[in-house]
């Protein structure tokens, strides 16, 4: 709340860095911001991992047409 009057120059000189990292405070929004990192990760982790069965299901379709394609020609 000091952030909203104070400018961050003088809080810094007023708190210790340890005595903000000892806050209740601090912990949750610390907390809070780990959690949304975590869910990002997660989220971006699934995405690059649709996006990799994708790509591999379409070339397994695109080599099984070429399969299937190749069969008919040797077959004519």
């Amino acid at each position: 709340m000091a952030g909203l009057q104070y400018s961050k120059e003088l809080i810094q000189t007023i708190f210790r860095e340890g005595m903000m990292r000892e806050s209740v405070i601090y912990q949750e929004s610390l907390q809070e911001g780990e959690q949304i990192g975590l869910q990002r990760g997660r989220r971006e982790e699934a995405y690059a991992l649709t996006v990799r069965q994708l790509t591999q299901r379409v070339r397994l379709e695109q080599n099984s047409t070429f399969v299937v394609f190749m069969l008919s020609e040797l077959s004519k």
